[in-house]
């Protein structure tokens, strides 16, 4: 009868990603300041780390070019992505100084922005932009799911796109 060998740990580098997801673009090199860095006090610079990040799928477009994916959707989207987390209780600041209240009432402006920009966008291009710019897919996932050419689907991204930055910064005075 054959003995069994005991089973040993697999060693994971953990400061590698996969090579499948650097080549698909779902990951990235990036450098941060160091969150947990305590020697800052009466330093000038903080520990910066050195790793891997998710990508964000709407800065690759806009490096590939920024005719289409503009500085201006950039801002909207990352505006959009701030007010869903707040009104997520992802972050936890209320800016007002009032303790638990100021928490509270901060987290549910950002819950009432989110829901007047998801209406302003409307259902039918919602769905794009819910997908890429808050649960990180490409606009190749997003096409090959619902069907979709990637030109066109990039257009219903763009459409997505101006109507938030036209939500977030709308028009003022008459337009001739």
């Amino acid at each position: 009868m054959a003995r069994k060998r005991k089973a040993e740990p697999m060693m994971l580098d953990t400061l590698a990603p996969p090579r499948a997801q650097i080549a698909t673009g779902h990951v990235e090199r990036a450098e941060w300041d160091d969150p947990d860095d305590r020697r800052t006090v009466g330093t000038r610079t903080v520990r910066q780390v050195h790793g891997f990040r998710r990508a964000d799928p709407l800065v690759t477009l806009h490096k590939r070019d920024p005719r289409e994916i503009t500085e201006q959707h950039l801002r909207a989207a990352e505006r959009l992505r701030d007010d869903f987390e707040r009104g997520q209780g992802v972050v936890r600041k209320s800016g007002a100084g009032n303790g638990d209240m100021g928490i509270i009432t901060s987290q549910m402006a950002a819950a009432q922005r989110y829901r007047e920009a998801v209406r302003a966008v409307g259902p039918r291009l919602w769905t794009i932009l819910r997908l890429v710019a808050i649960d990180g897919w490409t606009v190749a996932q997003w096409a090959e799911k619902f069907g979709m050419s990637q030109h066109a689907a990039k257009g219903y991204l763009i459409a997505a796109l101006d109507c938030l930055h036209d939500h977030y910064n709308p028009v003022v005075g008459k337009v001739t």
